[in-house]
């Protein structure tokens, strides 16, 4: 009978923290060790980068209405876990074979840096901001592994009033570079509103990147989130989060 799991042991392995994919290469975090990965099998790797923003990864809760994507890692195989669920679900549901099972080999401090640009985090911010939209949820992005609503990060989310979508961006602490110097700023926190269109996904995610460039984070060590607005919103204490359908 044929193993799908490929000797993965659940019951030796740790949950990670998802980062940023690229060129086979991923980052996960465990605790707040950063640690950087290559998948061994080519097949793999693309089926990997496909899932990576889809909303199909398995996710685990931090903090508040918080979620972001988590894979399992056993030492005793070298084989990474990525439990799979429905995309319209933020819920961990995940049964054995209901996953991607790859063997992955650590990428040393004192080998050579990967290199990874700006456009693959780009990419991944407009899929899981797509994604997130149709859940209902806002994506939080700032430096990994636990980027939150009070920043420093940035929130993308949509807003529904009198049948017109609009997306919305909003960051803390406010950032100057590019269009967000035309922003608003309110309380230390600019925002942006355009007409969801595929062309204002795009520039919401250049406009988080500039943002992330301001405050120091590499592309490597970027955290995307995702908030439930409802969960947040009935155990809040106070404030509210842009996002979400009105």
């Amino acid at each position: 009978m044929l193993d799908v799991t490929k000797g993965f042991n659940e019951a030796e392995s740790a949950e990670m923290t998802l980062g940023v994919c690229a060129r086979g290469y991923f980052r996960t975090w465990r605790g707040d060790q950063a640690l950087l990965w290559q998948a061994a099998d080519h097949g793999d790797r693309v089926e990997f980068e496909r899932l990576i923003g889809s909303g199909t990864i398995s996710t685990g809760e931090y903090g508040r209405a918080h979620h972001h994507a988590t894979v399992d890692f056993d030492p005793t195989s070298s084989m990474m876990a990525v439990w799979t669920t429905l995309p319209l679900s933020h819920k961990r549901n995940r049964t054995i074979g209901a996953a991607l099972f790859m063997k992955v080999t650590p990428v040393g401090r004192t080998e050579r840096p990967v290199s990874v640009g700006w456009e693959t985090v780009e990419g991944l911010i407009v899929r899981a901001a797509t994604g997130a939209q149709a859940r209902g949820q806002v994506v939080v992005v700032g430096r990994g592994p636990n980027p939150t609503v009070d920043g420093p990060s940035v929130l993308l989310g949509t807003s529904t009033t009198n049948a017109r979508s609009s997306s919305v961006i909003s960051a803390s602490p406010a950032p100057h570079g590019g269009s967000w110097g035309e922003a608003g700023e309110r309380a230390g926190r600019a925002t942006l509103v355009a007409s969801l269109s595929t062309h204002s996904r795009i520039e919401a995610a250049e406009l988080t990147v500039t943002a992330l460039q301001e405050w120091g984070v590499e592309p490597f060590d970027v955290g995307i989130g995702y908030v439930v607005p409802i969960d947040y919103l009935i155990h809040a204490a106070d404030g509210v989060i842009v996002g979400g359908d009105e």
